[in-house]
């Protein structure tokens, strides 16, 4: 599952500003196990689980906007019982 992240900033930013992505997850919540510099992004998940994703909004050095959203990713595999027609 592919998600893609977009900072969706004012019109009127200054060029100054640069944007930190940060993904969390459950077994490690206080340690991102990735960190992307871009305005917008985006990330496979490929395991279910929980993962927290914060954007900071960096100004000449200082965070100006933090933004933090979790979300769950269930991934999971249904099978169908064996159906035969006589």
């Amino acid at each position: 599952l592919t998600i893609e992240f977009s900072a969706n900033p004012p019109t009127t930013k200054d060029a100054a500003t640069h944007y930190e992505w940060h993904f969390f997850n459950q077994q490690n919540p206080r340690s991102a196990f990735l960190i992307r510099y871009d305005e917008n992004t985006e990330y496979t998940f490929t395991e279910a689980g929980t993962t927290r994703v914060v954007l900071y909004e960096i100004l000449n050095g200082d965070t100006i906007r933090y933004n933090a959203i979790s979300f769950s990713i269930c991934i999971g595999i249904v099978q169908s019982p064996d159906i035969r027609v006589l």
